[in-house]
């Protein structure tokens, strides 16, 4: 699971990144490194970020993207003139299962070096989604329920035959997709010790961030080659009275973070500045579901669940696949956005070094940053 800050007029993927890949997995080695997630469950989150790259341009952001590897969203769709109202959770991944006989892995065995016996191991085996269930990437499977409470399990997901739209535990010769996800292969790098890296595309949330919550944030490393004020410094803050503190003499470099609100774009005189960054991400995700071409209040007078669903996306998506169908290179981040966000930042700690997780960060040159090369920082 990646984080990302983007400001307006740029593309996906792209954009500082505030919350790092690989730092937060409930399964490591996996094909995608991080954790369920629920945006209506808060979860805290601990590690790295590339902001120090971001020390000279103090970009303003205006949107915040989360990589993830699918959606599962539960809504109701009220509809046969008000009286019938089902809850229906739509799942949506980035790639197809089983992942180990996919057509992504099929290709990393011809292109990129990828073994057969390496596909046995659990970083493949294990990386389905819907265990024991078959589908394409770019499928939208649907779950409908009586109630809220109600729970999904596998066998309760089925496809959307689009011919005649009515749900089936078989998969159509023409099922609902997000035709950007089913005509966008997945991409892979072989690397000199065997293993594969797979290049999935863009696929997240897109959200904006409210006017009233915009901001600057950049950081910079204490001391060492790679501060920007102190590179030639051996101990934090070579100009200030602090480093002659015998006490922090020996540490190594670690983040020094700064921020700046910038309400609908105004920016205060003034900096926080700490050594401990602790951030809040608030997400509306009432716009996360989109139907196309009808109302809310026309869609109340449809008599079948099917022709709704006919009609139904995740937002992001939907702009993905408008944009695809349009040949439109390029994909704005604002413009994909499927809801707000406001941001909350907390910059404590003053000049003092972390409690723990002190680093360096030794692969983070800034002119060839290595997003994973850096250890975490709290």
């Amino acid at each position: 699971m990646s984080v990302h800050l983007h400001m307006a007029n740029t593309s996906v993927p792209g954009g500082t990144r505030l919350l790092g890949v690989d730092e937060y997995s409930e399964t490591p080695g996996s094909i995608l490194g991080g954790a369920n997630f629920d945006l209506f469950t808060p979860v805290s989150l601990s590690t790295n970020n590339t902001l120090q790259t971001q020390y000279s341009a103090r970009e303003q952001y205006d949107a915040i993207s989360v990589d993830a590897a699918y959606y599962h969203i539960k809504f109701p769709l009220t509809f046969n003139g008000g009286d019938t109202t089902k809850w229906v959770t739509m799942h949506l991944a980035m790639y197809g299962q089983p992942f180990s006989e996919s057509a992504a892995v099929t290709h990393a065995i011809a292109n990129c070096g990828l073994s057969e016996n390496d596909v046995t191991q659990s970083r493949y085996m294990d990386a389905d989604l819907l265990s024991g269930m078959s589908f394409n990437r770019g499928d939208y499977l649907f779950c409908v329920k009586d109630s809220e409470s109600d729970t999904c399990s596998t066998v309760d997901f089925q496809w959307l035959d689009t011919v005649t739209n009515t749900l089936t535990s078989t998969r159509p010769a023409q099922p609902k997709q997000s035709h950007w996800l089913a005509n966008n292969a997945i991409e892979c790098t072989g690397n000199e010790n065997g293993s594969v890296d797979f290049n999935f595309g863009p696929f997240g949330l897109f959200a904006e961030i409210e006017r009233n919550s915009q901001f600057k944030l950049w950081s910079d490393f204490s001391h060492a080659e790679y501060s920007n004020q102190w590179p030639s410094e051996s101990h934090p803050f070579g100009d200030e009275t602090l480093a002659s503190d015998p006490a922090i003499a020996w540490i190594e470099p670690f983040y020094l973070y700064y921020f700046n609100t910038c309400p609908s774009g105004a920016c205060s005189n003034e900096i926080s500045q700490g050594s401990a960054l602790d951030v809040t991400l608030s997400f509306e995700t009432a716009q996360m579901v989109f139907i196309d071409g009808i109302t809310e209040s026309e869609a109340t007078f449809e008599t079948e669940i099917g022709v709704l669903l006919a009609d139904v996306h995740t937002r992001t998506q939907w702009g993905f696949d408008q944009k695809s169908a349009d040949n439109i290179v390029g994909y704005d981040v604002v413009d994909l956005s499927s809801m707000t966000v406001s941001a909350a930042f907390a910059v404590t700690g003053g000049t003092e070094p972390p409690a723990n997780a002190i680093v360096y960060c030794q692969d983070l040159d800034p002119a060839n940053a290595d997003e994973d090369g850096c250890s975490e920082q709290q």
